[in-house]
């Protein structure tokens, strides 16, 4: 199970939650067991570079995701998956 931030909605609780792949980091915003949306993307390169400026670009993004979403801020299309959330 990797990094999540609890996102609280009206009506019960979203997940940013971060999945591994290939050169970089995904951030997916899912309910209780599936990814609703793909939220954003942190490249391997970006994230070292941030790392190297005492940074943490996938906290930042998480954080960030989750209070647009908290605010009713995120308006991203769904992905249309049904894939199990990589938090879960």
């Amino acid at each position: 199970m990797g990094r999540k931030f609890d996102v609280p909605v009206p009506g019960g609780v979203l997940r940013v939650c971060v999945s591994a792949v290939d050169e970089a980091w995904e951030l997916w915003i899912c309910d209780t067991t599936h990814r609703l949306a793909l939220g954003r993307r942190i490249e391997i390169d970006d994230a070292v570079a941030a790392y190297r400026e005492g940074r943490d670009p996938v906290a930042e993004a998480g954080r960030l995701l989750a209070g647009q979403i908290e605010r009713g801020l995120y308006t991203q299309s769904t992905s249309g998956s049904a894939e199990k959330c990589p938090g879960h």
